[in-house]
């Protein structure tokens, strides 16, 4: 089976956006629940893993409508090789004969996943897949970047009893300490200065809980998250940021670290669902980097650049993998010891040969990183090792791919 290393929240935001459409017409919700246990990076075939859950998820729906269906991905304590298990929850009908058919068309997929599948007269199907940690050693998968991240308290307001204590679980994993105020806002049981950061959706905001929220503000610095829903478009003054479906444990902590770390990282600028408010010149340029897609591995460009310098492709290649295979582990360690020399030769010289070999998504993050330098907001550098650890990870398996090794 494929080892391939992946997000687990890229390959659900995936499903979800191609399927948007088929719940938007049938009017149903599709809600992750995350286990806290869950690497946030595993390996395995996920583009299979992908294609069999759209597969799965686009049988169920095609049988009902108006419902929330919950998607719960849970894995063992202490995780390193195990079984992850995506059990779809409130399935509204027990038909045995639909789920017979429905495991007859992905026998393949589970074949070759080495997976499983099985479900209960309750209205819940359960999909094994053993899959592996990312990379070992790790046993918190979203660490903040500061202690004083820690801790806060929160404030939700939301309709849905599902989406709640989906993202009540999330806040939940850092820890926060969470308090839920279903359908409405209770003016006469929660007191908006109690807290550090109050997300509603944005169907439960009424004039009076503005007022209520503006006081509260002028007299303590409280985070206003607006959760829209997916054809919301509502603008709220006071709001610290807009929060779209959906959540994902990713999600939330790109939250918190871009509300309390320098009071806010950005505005305008849209990742994975969220909508924060820009701050400064700094944000605005290193977004403006951030929302172009670009190759991971342009191979004209670099056959190009190899050409002009009389060399062969290949061996820059070669070279490229001599000298950058596993320095994520290097990154990391320097970030950690804030040694600032160091990170900014390693990154001009990682800016170097991505440039040669036609590494268009790593040259842009690399651009990233310089704008850190360039404005000395230090205080970012610590999102950067995972960051890192993606971006070489995809590249580097684009180079063997063409190197066929």
């Amino acid at each position: 089976m494929s080892k391939d290393l992946f997000n687990i929240n890229s390959i659900l935001k995936n499903i979800f956006y191609n399927l948007e459409g088929m719940c938007s017409s049938r009017n149903i919700e599709l809600i992750y629940n995350m286990s806290k246990a869950l690497p946030k990076e595993l390996r395995g075939d996920y583009v299979r893993i992908e294609e069999m859950l759209i597969k799965i998820l686009r049988e169920l729906f095609s049988n009902c409508e108006d419902i929330e269906i919950v998607m719960s991905i849970e894995a063992k304590e202490d995780f390193i090789k195990e079984n992850v298990t995506f059990n779809i929850i409130n399935i509204p009908f027990k038909d045995k004969d639909f789920f017979l058919r429905l495991e007859e068309s992905i026998k393949d997929d589970l074949s070759i996943l080495n997976g499983s599948l099985d479900y209960s007269d309750i209205g819940v199907l359960r999909v094994n897949i053993p899959l592996q940690i990312g990379e070992l050693g790790f046993r918190r998968h979203y660490r903040l970047p500061s202690k004083s991240l820690l801790q806060k308290n929160i404030l939700l307001i939301i309709h849905s009893q599902n989406v709640t204590l989906s993202v009540t679980r999330m806040f939940k994993y850092f820890p926060y300490n969470v308090d839920i105020s279903f359908k409405r806002f209770r003016e006469d049981k929660y007191s908006l200065i109690d807290y550090d950061l109050v997300v509603i959706e944005d169907s439960l905001i009424e004039d009076r809980f503005l007022d209520l929220m503006s006081v509260a503000q002028a007299e303590k610095s409280i985070k206003l998250v607006v959760f829209r829903n997916n054809d919301s478009s509502i603008e709220v003054d006071g709001t610290s940021a807009y929060l779209h479906k959906p959540v994902t444990q990713e999600s939330i902590f790109e939250l918190i670290v871009s509300l309390f770390t320098q009071e806010s990282i950005s505005n305008n600028y849209i990742s994975d669902g969220l909508i924060v408010c820009i701050k400064d010149e700094f944000d605005r340029v290193l977004n403006s980097k951030r929302c172009i897609y670009q190759k991971i591995l342009d191979t004209e460009k670099g056959i190009k650049s190899a050409r002009e310098i009389d060399n062969s492709y290949i061996d820059i290649l070669k070279e490229f993998l001599d000298t950058f295979d596993r320095s994520d582990l290097y990154f990391r360690e320097i970030i950690n010891s804030k040694s600032y020399d160091e990170i900014e030769r390693f990154y001009k010289d990682l800016k170097r040969g991505a440039k040669l070999i036609g590494a268009d998504s790593m040259y842009q993050f690399v651009e990233t990183l310089e704008l850190v330098f360039e404005y000395k907001k230090f205080d970012y550098l610590p999102i950067y090792p995972g960051r890192y650890h993606l971006e070489l990870q995809k590249l580097i398996k684009e180079i063997r791919d063409y190197l066929l090794i």
